[in-house]
Protein backbone atom coordinates (compact mmCIF):
# COMPACT_ATOMS: atom_id res chain seq x y z
CA UNK A 1 0.00 0.00 0.00
CA UNK A 2 2.85 2.38 0.80
CA UNK A 3 4.34 1.77 -2.63
CA UNK A 4 1.00 2.46 -4.29
CA UNK A 5 0.60 5.60 -2.20
CA UNK A 6 4.04 6.90 -3.21
CA UNK A 7 3.31 6.08 -6.84
CA UNK A 8 0.02 7.98 -6.70
CA UNK A 9 1.77 11.01 -5.20
CA UNK A 10 4.41 10.98 -7.95
CA UNK A 11 1.72 10.81 -10.65
CA UNK A 12 -0.31 13.65 -9.09
CA UNK A 13 2.75 15.87 -8.58
CA UNK A 14 3.89 15.18 -12.16
CA UNK A 15 0.47 16.24 -13.45
CA UNK A 16 0.59 19.45 -11.40
CA UNK A 17 4.14 20.24 -12.51
CA UNK A 18 3.10 20.18 -16.18
CA UNK A 19 -0.08 22.20 -15.64
CA UNK A 20 0.14 25.52 -17.40
CA UNK A 21 -0.04 27.86 -14.35
CA UNK A 22 2.69 25.95 -12.52
CA UNK A 23 5.02 25.49 -15.48
CA UNK A 24 4.84 29.22 -16.34
CA UNK A 25 5.83 30.13 -12.77
CA UNK A 26 8.71 27.64 -12.70
CA UNK A 27 9.92 28.82 -16.10
CA UNK A 28 10.64 32.30 -14.75
CA UNK A 29 13.33 31.13 -12.33
CA UNK A 30 16.89 30.19 -13.20
CA UNK A 31 20.08 29.68 -11.25
CA UNK A 32 22.62 32.46 -11.62
CA UNK A 33 25.25 31.35 -14.17
CA UNK A 34 24.04 27.78 -14.07
CA UNK A 35 26.82 26.28 -16.16
CA UNK A 36 26.66 22.70 -17.42
CA UNK A 37 25.23 19.49 -16.07
CA UNK A 38 21.91 17.80 -16.63
CA UNK A 39 20.16 20.33 -14.39
CA UNK A 40 20.47 23.05 -17.05
CA UNK A 41 19.62 20.66 -19.90
CA UNK A 42 16.50 19.55 -18.02
CA UNK A 43 15.68 23.19 -17.34
CA UNK A 44 15.91 24.06 -21.04
CA UNK A 45 13.68 21.10 -21.96
CA UNK A 46 11.17 22.33 -19.37
CA UNK A 47 11.50 25.84 -20.83
CA UNK A 48 10.55 24.51 -24.28
CA UNK A 49 7.48 22.83 -22.78
CA UNK A 50 6.56 26.12 -21.08
CA UNK A 51 6.92 28.06 -24.34
CA UNK A 52 4.55 25.62 -26.02
CA UNK A 53 1.93 26.25 -23.33
CA UNK A 54 2.48 30.00 -22.99
CA UNK A 55 -0.61 32.03 -23.93
CA UNK A 56 0.16 34.62 -26.61
CA UNK A 57 -2.06 37.28 -28.17
CA UNK A 58 -0.43 36.65 -31.58
CA UNK A 59 0.28 33.45 -33.55
CA UNK A 60 3.69 32.13 -32.59
CA UNK A 61 6.67 31.09 -34.66
CA UNK A 62 8.77 28.43 -32.93
CA UNK A 63 12.42 28.62 -33.95
CA UNK A 64 14.08 25.28 -33.23
CA UNK A 65 17.70 24.18 -33.07
CA UNK A 66 20.81 23.48 -31.02
CA UNK A 67 23.00 25.67 -28.79
CA UNK A 68 24.12 27.96 -31.69
CA UNK A 69 20.47 29.02 -31.90
CA UNK A 70 20.06 29.29 -28.13
CA UNK A 71 23.01 31.68 -27.79
CA UNK A 72 22.95 33.14 -31.29
CA UNK A 73 19.42 34.47 -31.76
CA UNK A 74 17.65 37.38 -30.09
CA UNK A 75 13.89 36.76 -30.08
CA UNK A 76 13.21 40.40 -29.28
CA UNK A 77 15.21 41.61 -32.29
CA UNK A 78 13.42 39.23 -34.66
CA UNK A 79 10.08 40.32 -33.18
CA UNK A 80 11.03 43.93 -33.80
CA UNK A 81 11.80 43.17 -37.47
CA UNK A 82 8.40 41.46 -37.74
CA UNK A 83 6.61 44.43 -36.21
CA UNK A 84 8.37 46.88 -38.52
CA UNK A 85 7.29 44.82 -41.52
CA UNK A 86 3.69 44.15 -40.49
CA UNK A 87 4.11 40.46 -39.61
CA UNK A 88 1.62 39.58 -36.87
CA UNK A 89 3.49 36.85 -35.01
CA UNK A 90 5.67 36.37 -31.95
CA UNK A 91 8.96 34.44 -32.03
CA UNK A 92 10.00 31.84 -29.45
CA UNK A 93 13.62 30.68 -29.26
CA UNK A 94 13.53 26.91 -28.65
CA UNK A 95 17.30 26.38 -28.75
CA UNK A 96 18.67 23.52 -26.63
CA UNK A 97 22.24 22.11 -26.58
CA UNK A 98 23.13 19.23 -28.93
CA UNK A 99 19.67 19.21 -30.53
CA UNK A 100 19.45 16.66 -33.35
CA UNK A 101 16.82 16.35 -36.09
CA UNK A 102 15.61 13.01 -34.72
CA UNK A 103 14.34 15.01 -31.71
CA UNK A 104 11.95 17.08 -33.82
CA UNK A 105 9.10 14.56 -33.43
CA UNK A 106 10.10 13.93 -29.80
CA UNK A 107 9.41 17.61 -29.04
CA UNK A 108 6.54 17.69 -31.54
CA UNK A 109 3.80 18.30 -28.95
CA UNK A 110 5.72 21.37 -27.72
CA UNK A 111 6.47 22.75 -31.20
CA UNK A 112 3.20 21.98 -33.02
CA UNK A 113 0.75 23.63 -30.63
CA UNK A 114 -2.63 25.07 -31.70
CA UNK A 115 -1.27 28.61 -31.50
CA UNK A 116 1.78 27.90 -33.67
CA UNK A 117 1.81 29.46 -37.13
CA UNK A 118 5.19 28.14 -38.25
CA UNK A 119 8.21 26.15 -37.09
CA UNK A 120 11.66 27.24 -38.27
CA UNK A 121 14.28 24.49 -37.97
CA UNK A 122 17.77 25.99 -37.99
CA UNK A 123 19.91 22.97 -38.75
CA UNK A 124 23.67 22.56 -38.27
CA UNK A 125 26.27 20.28 -39.84
CA UNK A 126 25.84 17.94 -36.85
CA UNK A 127 22.01 17.84 -36.90
CA UNK A 128 21.56 14.65 -38.92
CA UNK A 129 23.68 12.04 -37.18
CA UNK A 130 22.75 8.38 -36.90
CA UNK A 131 22.82 7.88 -33.14
CA UNK A 132 20.98 8.91 -30.02
CA UNK A 133 22.42 11.74 -27.91
CA UNK A 134 24.13 9.78 -25.12
CA UNK A 135 23.53 11.62 -21.86
CA UNK A 136 20.19 13.30 -22.50
CA UNK A 137 17.83 10.64 -23.79
CA UNK A 138 16.11 10.13 -20.45
CA UNK A 139 14.47 13.55 -20.39
CA UNK A 140 14.41 14.07 -24.18
CA UNK A 141 12.53 10.95 -25.14
CA UNK A 142 9.29 9.71 -26.70
CA UNK A 143 8.90 5.94 -26.83
CA UNK A 144 6.35 5.88 -29.66
CA UNK A 145 8.37 8.21 -31.87
CA UNK A 146 11.63 6.36 -31.25
CA UNK A 147 9.97 3.07 -32.21
CA UNK A 148 8.74 4.85 -35.34
CA UNK A 149 12.20 6.17 -36.23
CA UNK A 150 14.47 3.24 -35.45
CA UNK A 151 15.41 0.71 -38.08
CA UNK A 152 14.35 -2.82 -37.02
CA UNK A 153 18.01 -3.71 -36.46
CA UNK A 154 18.26 -0.95 -33.84
CA UNK A 155 15.71 -2.63 -31.58
CA UNK A 156 18.37 -5.09 -30.43
CA UNK A 157 21.07 -2.44 -30.24
CA UNK A 158 22.61 -1.56 -26.90
CA UNK A 159 21.51 2.09 -27.06
CA UNK A 160 17.90 0.99 -27.30
CA UNK A 161 17.76 -1.93 -24.87
CA UNK A 162 19.68 -0.14 -22.08
CA UNK A 163 17.00 0.60 -19.46
CA UNK A 164 14.18 1.32 -21.93
CA UNK A 165 11.69 1.03 -19.10
CA UNK A 166 13.50 3.83 -17.24
CA UNK A 167 13.18 6.05 -20.29
CA UNK A 168 9.47 5.27 -20.51
CA UNK A 169 8.98 6.27 -16.85
CA UNK A 170 10.94 9.49 -17.38
CA UNK A 171 8.81 10.30 -20.41
CA UNK A 172 5.49 10.11 -18.57
CA UNK A 173 6.35 11.38 -15.08
CA UNK A 174 7.60 14.97 -15.10
CA UNK A 175 8.82 14.88 -11.50
CA UNK A 176 11.12 12.01 -12.54
CA UNK A 177 12.06 13.44 -15.94
CA UNK A 178 13.21 16.77 -14.49
CA UNK A 179 14.35 15.50 -11.08
CA UNK A 180 17.86 16.95 -11.25
CA UNK A 181 16.55 20.41 -12.09
CA UNK A 182 13.91 20.34 -9.34
CA UNK A 183 16.51 19.24 -6.81
CA UNK A 184 18.79 22.03 -8.01
CA UNK A 185 15.90 24.50 -7.85
CA UNK A 186 15.21 23.53 -4.23
CA UNK A 187 18.84 24.12 -3.27
CA UNK A 188 18.87 27.50 -5.01
CA UNK A 189 15.65 28.59 -3.33
CA UNK A 190 17.16 27.77 0.07
CA UNK A 191 20.33 29.74 -0.71
CA UNK A 192 18.53 32.73 -2.29
CA UNK A 193 20.45 32.48 -5.56
CA UNK A 194 17.49 32.24 -7.92
CA UNK A 195 17.32 34.68 -10.83
CA UNK A 196 13.95 35.75 -12.25
CA UNK A 197 14.03 35.86 -16.04
CA UNK A 198 12.57 39.02 -17.53
CA UNK A 199 13.57 38.42 -21.16
CA UNK A 200 14.46 35.28 -23.12
CA UNK A 201 17.55 37.02 -24.47
CA UNK A 202 19.03 36.80 -20.95
CA UNK A 203 19.22 32.99 -21.05
CA UNK A 204 22.72 32.72 -22.65
CA UNK A 205 24.18 34.98 -19.94
CA UNK A 206 22.42 33.11 -17.13
CA UNK A 207 23.66 29.70 -18.22
CA UNK A 208 27.28 30.64 -18.60
CA UNK A 209 27.88 33.97 -20.29
CA UNK A 210 28.99 34.76 -23.85
CA UNK A 211 31.30 32.38 -25.66
CA UNK A 212 34.98 33.36 -25.33
CA UNK A 213 36.79 34.27 -28.51
CA UNK A 214 38.89 31.13 -28.92
CA UNK A 215 39.32 28.93 -31.93
CA UNK A 216 41.39 26.14 -30.38
CA UNK A 217 40.02 22.77 -31.56
CA UNK A 218 38.94 20.01 -29.18
CA UNK A 219 41.71 17.48 -28.50
CA UNK A 220 41.33 14.60 -30.96
CA UNK A 221 40.64 12.10 -28.18
CA UNK A 222 38.14 14.30 -26.36
CA UNK A 223 34.89 12.27 -26.06
CA UNK A 224 32.61 15.02 -27.33
CA UNK A 225 34.92 15.62 -30.31
CA UNK A 226 34.65 11.95 -31.30
CA UNK A 227 30.87 11.96 -30.93
CA UNK A 228 30.50 15.25 -32.82
CA UNK A 229 32.75 13.96 -35.60
CA UNK A 230 30.50 10.93 -36.08
CA UNK A 231 27.40 13.12 -36.25
CA UNK A 232 28.93 15.47 -38.84
CA UNK A 233 30.28 12.59 -40.93
CA UNK A 234 26.97 10.67 -40.95
CA UNK A 235 24.82 13.65 -41.93
CA UNK A 236 27.31 14.73 -44.58
CA UNK A 237 27.68 11.34 -46.29
CA UNK A 238 24.60 9.15 -45.61
CA UNK A 239 21.15 9.65 -47.14
CA UNK A 240 19.37 7.59 -44.46
CA UNK A 241 20.19 8.42 -40.85
CA UNK A 242 18.24 8.71 -37.63
CA UNK A 243 18.39 12.49 -38.08
CA UNK A 244 17.01 12.46 -41.63
CA UNK A 245 14.25 10.05 -40.61
CA UNK A 246 13.35 12.43 -37.78
CA UNK A 247 13.08 15.31 -40.26
CA UNK A 248 10.86 13.25 -42.59
CA UNK A 249 8.61 12.30 -39.69
CA UNK A 250 8.34 15.88 -38.41
CA UNK A 251 7.56 17.18 -41.91
CA UNK A 252 4.61 14.81 -41.92
CA UNK A 253 3.52 15.90 -38.44
CA UNK A 254 3.71 19.61 -39.30
CA UNK A 255 1.74 19.09 -42.50
CA UNK A 256 -0.99 17.20 -40.63
CA UNK A 257 -1.12 19.94 -37.98
CA UNK A 258 -1.45 22.70 -40.58
CA UNK A 259 1.78 24.34 -39.38
CA UNK A 260 4.16 25.80 -41.93
CA UNK A 261 7.69 24.40 -41.74
CA UNK A 262 10.86 26.29 -42.69
CA UNK A 263 14.18 24.48 -43.09
CA UNK A 264 17.05 26.92 -42.73
CA UNK A 265 20.81 26.27 -42.46
CA UNK A 266 22.35 27.84 -39.36
CA UNK A 267 25.55 29.67 -40.33
CA UNK A 268 28.80 28.16 -39.08
CA UNK A 269 32.21 29.84 -39.14
CA UNK A 270 33.63 29.24 -42.62
CA UNK A 271 37.23 29.42 -41.40
CA UNK A 272 36.59 26.28 -39.29
CA UNK A 273 35.59 24.19 -42.31
CA UNK A 274 38.68 21.99 -42.16
CA UNK A 275 39.24 22.01 -38.39
CA UNK A 276 38.38 19.26 -35.92
CA UNK A 277 35.01 17.59 -36.45
CA UNK A 278 34.21 20.18 -39.13
CA UNK A 279 36.72 18.50 -41.46
CA UNK A 280 33.96 15.98 -42.17
CA UNK A 281 31.44 18.65 -43.10
CA UNK A 282 29.83 18.56 -46.54
CA UNK A 283 27.30 21.38 -46.79
CA UNK A 284 26.44 20.64 -50.42
CA UNK A 285 25.41 17.05 -49.61
CA UNK A 286 23.62 18.15 -46.44
CA UNK A 287 21.66 20.95 -48.07
CA UNK A 288 20.68 18.80 -51.04
CA UNK A 289 19.33 16.04 -48.79
CA UNK A 290 17.40 18.57 -46.66
CA UNK A 291 15.95 20.14 -49.82
CA UNK A 292 14.85 16.73 -51.12
CA UNK A 293 13.06 15.98 -47.86
CA UNK A 294 11.57 19.46 -47.53
CA UNK A 295 10.23 19.67 -51.05
CA UNK A 296 8.75 16.21 -50.65
CA UNK A 297 6.52 17.34 -47.78
CA UNK A 298 5.79 20.94 -48.76
CA UNK A 299 8.27 22.64 -46.41
CA UNK A 300 9.89 25.98 -47.31
CA UNK A 301 13.66 25.51 -47.77
CA UNK A 302 15.80 28.63 -47.49
CA UNK A 303 19.19 28.38 -49.26
CA UNK A 304 22.46 28.83 -47.38
CA UNK A 305 23.34 31.88 -49.45
CA UNK A 306 21.26 34.11 -47.14
CA UNK A 307 23.99 34.02 -44.46
CA UNK A 308 27.31 33.67 -46.31
CA UNK A 309 28.52 37.06 -45.08
CA UNK A 310 28.01 36.02 -41.45
CA UNK A 311 29.84 32.72 -41.95
CA UNK A 312 32.79 34.44 -43.62
CA UNK A 313 33.39 37.17 -41.01
CA UNK A 314 35.52 36.17 -37.99
CA UNK A 315 34.38 39.12 -35.89
CA UNK A 316 30.93 37.53 -35.48
CA UNK A 317 32.16 34.28 -33.90
CA UNK A 318 33.00 33.12 -30.40
CA UNK A 319 34.01 29.64 -31.55
CA UNK A 320 33.44 27.36 -34.55
CA UNK A 321 29.65 27.25 -34.34
CA UNK A 322 28.59 29.79 -31.68
CA UNK A 323 28.30 33.44 -32.51
CA UNK A 324 29.31 36.19 -30.08
CA UNK A 325 26.99 39.03 -29.07
CA UNK A 326 27.75 41.05 -32.19
CA UNK A 327 27.14 37.98 -34.34
CA UNK A 328 23.87 37.33 -32.51
CA UNK A 329 22.59 40.84 -33.22
CA UNK A 330 23.58 40.76 -36.89
CA UNK A 331 22.17 37.27 -37.46
CA UNK A 332 18.89 38.01 -35.67
CA UNK A 333 18.13 40.95 -37.94
CA UNK A 334 19.27 39.00 -41.00
CA UNK A 335 17.06 36.00 -40.22
CA UNK A 336 14.11 38.24 -39.36
CA UNK A 337 14.24 39.95 -42.75
CA UNK A 338 14.71 36.61 -44.55
CA UNK A 339 11.60 35.16 -42.90
CA UNK A 340 9.61 38.32 -43.68
CA UNK A 341 10.11 37.61 -47.42
CA UNK A 342 8.27 34.31 -47.08
CA UNK A 343 5.73 35.18 -44.36
CA UNK A 344 4.52 38.21 -46.34
CA UNK A 345 3.29 35.95 -49.15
Amino acid sequence: MEVLGCGAIIVIVSFLVMSNPFIQIIDKYWGEREGGGNNIHEKLALHIAALGKRPEHLPRIAIVGASPLMTGLSSSMVNRVFQDNGINAVVHNNGIPHFSAYELPIFGRDFLTPGTKAVVFLYNSFSFGDEIIPEMNYFRWNTFEMLHLQNPSWLSHKTWTDNWFGRFVHEHLAIVRYHEFFRYLLVLSMTSTLVELSNEDEIPDIIGGPHPVTFEPFPVGYPFYVYQRRRVAAGGHMVDTLGYRGLIRFCEMAKNAGVRLFLVPMPEAEFSRYMGAQAFRDNDFLDLRVRQIGEGCGATVIPRSYSVDVSANEKYWGDYIHGNKLGRDVFSVLLGHELVKYLSN
